[in-house]
């Protein structure tokens, strides 16, 4: 009796397997499928695939996945989210999809704090990717969220921060009552700025030397919160931004007023 119930159960478990494994071969079979009919255009068809992959392999991610992206290329955003969050559900513990979650949010929805968590969760299961912490960092400081942009800017190296994530980090120091660092992280920017010159021409050319010009506003707006006027109107004088007129004059007339609009201004 025990040996038939043995044989059995063996029996239970490789038919239990074998209908596993054939599950998972189709829905990669469907996800590759899908793939074709995406790329060829056919929307329909590549949603049923994905849909009948998403129902063989109900643990994985990846269905899921690749049905947020079609969603997302439709406009359809707010499906695509749920998708996602069923992914993150699949697997809870896959930074990447936390990441894509964040990614969605940050620039298709407009929910920077929503991408702020998203972005937090991914980090947490990937501590080492500087590019999730850079994120985490764009999204706070799109909340408005000046201090927490601030500790995610300082996790990384200064050396591994691009000029324009200097500017932001800069801009932000001079904002949360640091404006000594903010000018040198500013100087930092600038200089950056001005070996990207070299080998630039055309309209590239001219985009470097309009990013310059702001980047020479801001440092002038750090050393007004320094109140160090002379040099901020300095700086602004040999401006040929079309805002210098205006600031030269509130930095002449009303520096301490001028000085508080910088403090309290947004960094976007």
């Amino acid at each position: 009796m025990n040996q038939a119930f043995l044989r059995l159960s063996v029996m239970f478990v490789v038919v239990v397997l074998t209908v596993i494994s054939a599950s998972l071969y189709l829905s990669t079979r469907y996800l590759e499928e899908q793939q074709r009919l995406a790329i060829t255009g056919d929307t329909e068809g590549a949603m049923h695939n994905v849909e009948m992959a998403s129902r063989l392999d109900p643990f994985s991610a990846d269905p899921l996945q690749a049905e947020a992206n079609m969603l997302r290329n439709e406009g359809s955003n707010r499906e695509a989210e749920r998708a996602l969050q069923g992914a993150t559900g699949r697997e809870p513990h896959n930074h990447e999809v936390w990441q894509e979650l964040g990614d969605l949010r940050m620039d298709y929805m407009n929910q920077p704090l929503e991408a702020a968590e998203s972005y937090r969760r991914a980090l947490e299961l990937n501590p080492r990717s500087s590019d999730t912490n850079v994120e985490l960092a764009t999204a706070y400081l799109s909340a408005g969220k000046l201090e927490k942009a601030k500790a995610r800017y300082e996790q990384i190296p200064s050396g591994e921060l691009d000029v324009d994530q200097l500017y932001d980090l800069g801009r932000i120091y001079v904002r949360t009552g640091e404006p000594e660092k903010g000018v040198r992280t500013l100087q930092r920017a600038r200089s950056r700025a001005e070996n990207g010159l070299q080998g630039m021409a055309g309209q590239q050319r001219q985009q470097q030397l309009g990013f310059l010009t702001s980047v020479e506003l801001a440092i002038a707006d750090a050393l007004v919160v320094e109140r160090r006027y002379g040099e901020a109107y300095q700086i602004v004088a040999n401006s040929s931004s079309e805002q210098a007129q205006t600031i030269l004059a509130l930095i002449s007339s009303d520096p301490e007023g001028y000085r508080q609009t910088v403090i309290s201004s947004d960094v976007y």
